[in-house]
């Protein structure tokens, strides 16, 4: 390793060195134009009503059943948080997105919001197809292809 230079400049003044200017107006616009995109976890539904931890999951629990009367327990949520996937901005914005909120919201168990790690969340309970539908969406989950929406017809 080489010594150190001889350097007049030392540490004095150091921060005052300007490394040019940023593209400031372009970085505003990024993230003001970053979309209103949100994330959900992801759970599947019962035959019974009751809610599970997917399948796909890799961690011991996965299969679990989660009481929605109370918080599960923390291996449990620890694992769900796991499920976290992101809906594709389109399914987010607008009065559209107001409805797809409003929708998760109401399915959220009250004594889940009771723990910090799920307060806020969005519970996204799959069907036996591995889908979540409401009104003018479809919204599909393949573990090979991730998180997958289009709007549907139905009503």
């Amino acid at each position: 390793m080489p010594p150190p230079s001889d350097s007049s400049a030392g540490l004095i003044g150091w921060l005052d060195v300007s490394a040019g200017e940023a593209d400031v107006q372009g970085a505003k616009a990024q993230v003001r134009d970053s979309g209103d995109g949100f994330s959900v976890l992801v759970v599947e539904g019962v035959s019974d009503g009751q809610w599970r931890l997917p399948d796909w999951l890799t961690v011991s629990t996965h299969g679990e059943l989660l009481p929605t009367n109370e918080a599960p327990r923390a291996v449990a949520r620890e694992a769900l948080a796991g499920t976290s996937v992101s809906l594709p901005d389109w399914v987010c914005s607008g009065r559209a997105g107001e409805r797809v909120i409003t929708a998760l919201e109401a399915l959220m168990p009250p004594a889940w919001q009771k723990t910090p790690d799920l307060c806020g969340e969005l519970i996204m309970p799959l069907d036996a197809n591995c889908q979540w539908r409401m009104e003018g969406l479809i919204v599909s989950y393949d573990k090979s292809l991730g998180l997958q929406a289009r709007r549907s017809n139905e009503r």
